[in-house]
């Protein structure tokens, strides 16, 4: 499940070989922990195990490429930088949307993913990046004054839990 939803995302997203790396490395924290051989698990018990676990030390998976020499393989975060413009963005929608993918696969409705920046203006373009592309399962918070206009419907309001 995980490496074909992989796939699928790189060619989707037509991700270059950084992002792709970046992409391989979160991968990693969606591979079920070994299992028994008496266990019944059967693989999406095993990826939700995955999904619960990812904390915890994995070991390190030789046939993944380091992307450099002082990556440590157990560790469930990875920093991605560099200058305006160079699809860091592109690459979180690309990351957000494999995920949820996964949690589709698995029938998971509890998992919430939360995307937090700096400036509004920063969440504002993934939010707007993911509508773009016809997802629009997400909940916006924030002021409503520094909000884009076109994600105002998905403003969850100060009063209570309700999308305005």
């Amino acid at each position: 499940i995980v490496e074909q939803a992989r796939k699928e995302i790189c060619s989707a997203f037509k991700l270059n070989i950084d992002q792709e790396i970046v992409l391989n490395e979160v991968t990693r924290w969606f591979k079920p922990k070994e299992i028994k051989k008496d266990s019944q698990k059967s693989k999406d018990e095993s990826l939700i195990d995955g999904l619960s676990d990812m904390s915890q030390d994995e070991e390190k998976d030789k046939s993944n490429v380091d992307f450099n020499e002082f990556h440590h393989h157990n560790t469930n975060i990875i920093l991605v930088h560099g200058a305006f413009g160079c699809g860091k963005s592109y690459l979180l929608v690309s990351i957000i949307r494999f995920i949820c993918h996964l949690l589709d696969q698995v029938d998971d409705k509890e998992t919430k993913i939360l995307v937090c920046a700096l400036t509004n203006v920063a969440v504002d373009r993934i939010l707007l990046m993911l509508k773009e592309q016809g997802f629009e399962d997400f909940g916006r918070v924030g002021s409503i004054k520094k909000i884009h206009k076109s994600l105002l419907k998905y403003t969850f309001s100060s009063s209570g839990n309700k999308k305005n």
